[in-house]
């Protein structure tokens, strides 16, 4: 008998597979139970059957009516994913905010979210990572912790590593889920076996910080240097400042100059501040260059670094390894000051007063210098004592 002619009798208890012609249990409704797939157009067969119709290329089509078959979850995800990477690749550029989508772009999103749904529904992993990741981060939705967790928790039951680690860290710090650093190691462990780096760092953490584990400064180096096998930099800071101190690895300032250079080039901010400061020191087997420091300490500034933007106003000031420029120094000084620098705030104050390399502008000086000494800075209490203060004060109150 032809398979396409074979008729489902839903008055049968039992009906044939069109496609292998055994049995299949009755069912009434629309679900199927474990094994047996219903297709949109109601005829339903065993799920490897139609699983093996689509490896083959067979057909696309019922074999009963010759309707089109549903997307496998992989097409829904790739599908989904493809235009995900379109809209994200315009937020990056600036033409879109996930915050506030234009009316065309929350469509997209809307479609690509339902695309990933239904690919989860056939428990496609990487989609359920992909709407953790959604969730999580309010990408045209809801911010919404309870339901990123919920799709990294089934991703993750896969063996996603990435969602095992998102698994671990919404557990540390207690995103949608009752904090338990027990069960974020537990989910860090799994993701740092399978040679995620993230984890692997997130395991140093625990072991250096004590939270679900006993302190252990050995296994913390252990775990940061899996890390930084995988490239991670984060890590390599890390490692690098144990060095230094000698905590769970012998002190080793040249290591640690190797590892603040692998983060640095890894784009770690703190990293090439470290290594400005090594530079600038002549450390770790280091020769002192002013102008190796300056580059570090560039590099830094331009993520944002405070400190490196406060040590690079301290070369322009000088001159060291840099052309000299009051104007230019204050500018980092005041770029630094307005992210809570306490010594930018000093430094600013006193260029300012003295009118040396700048203007001198004593309402300006005064404002940073109390600043500065009201964020512990003892010294500008100290400047504002000065005469000019002085007499600034004295004409303002006459005024």
């Amino acid at each position: 008998m032809c398979a396409a002619l074979v008729e489902q009798n839903p008055q049968n208890p039992q009906n044939p597979c069109a496609i292998c012609l055994e049995e299949m249990p009755g069912v009434e409704g629309e679900s199927a139970p474990d094994g047996f797939c219903r297709l949109p157009c109601s005829h339903m067969f065993h799920s490897a059957c139609v699983d093996r119709l689509r490896e083959c290329g067979v057909s696309n089509c019922c074999p009963m009516c010759r309707a089109a078959l549903p997307r496998t979850p992989t097409e829904l995800n790739d599908e989904a994913s493809s235009k995900y990477c379109a809209l994200s690749a315009r937020v990056a550029r600036g033409e879109a905010s996930w915050k506030e989508l234009s009316p065309e772009d929350q469509a997209c999103q809307n479609e690509i979210v339902q695309l990933w749904k239904l690919a989860s529904e056939g428990d496609n992993g990487h989609a359920q990572h992909n709407l953790g990741v959604v969730y999580e981060n309010g990408q045209g939705v809801s911010v919404n912790y309870p339901e990123a967790l919920r799709f990294y928790h089934l991703s993750a039951k896969q063996g996603d590593a990435k969602s095992q680690c998102n698994v671990g860290i919404m557990s540390y710090h207690g995103m949608g889920c009752v904090q338990s650093f027990e069960r974020a190691r537990e989910w860090y462990f799994r993701a740092a076996e399978q040679g995620d780096a993230q984890a692997c760092c997130n395991m140093g953490v625990l072991h250096s910080k004590g939270k679900g584990v006993s302190v252990d400064h050995t296994a913390a180096a252990k775990w940061f240097n899996l890390a930084v096998e995988h490239g991670h930099a984060g890590a390599g800071f890390a490692l690098a400042g144990m060095h230094r101190d000698g905590t769970g690895v012998e002190q080793n300032d040249a290591a640690a100059a190797k590892l603040y250079s692998f983060a640095g080039e890894g784009g770690f901010a703190p990293a090439q501040y470290s290594l400005g400061e090594m530079h600038a020191q002549g450390e770790g087997g280091l020769s002192v260059s002013p102008e190796e420091a300056a580059k570090w300490y560039r590099l830094a500034s331009k993520q944002g670094y405070r400190k490196a933007i406060y040590a690079l106003g301290l070369l322009t000031e000088y001159g060291d390894g840099v052309e000299r420029s009051g104007r230019r120094a204050c500018k980092l000084y005041a770029l630094a000051a307005a992210q809570g620098h306490p010594q930018a705030h000093f430094q600013l104050g006193v260029i300012l007063a003295q009118g040396t390399l700048v203007p001198q502008d004593v309402a300006r000086a005064k404002f940073h210098l109390v600043t500065a000494r009201d964020q512990g800075i003892l010294q500008a209490g100290e400047v504002l004592e000065h005469e000019i203060f002085r007499q600034f004060n004295a004409d303002d109150n006459e005024h």
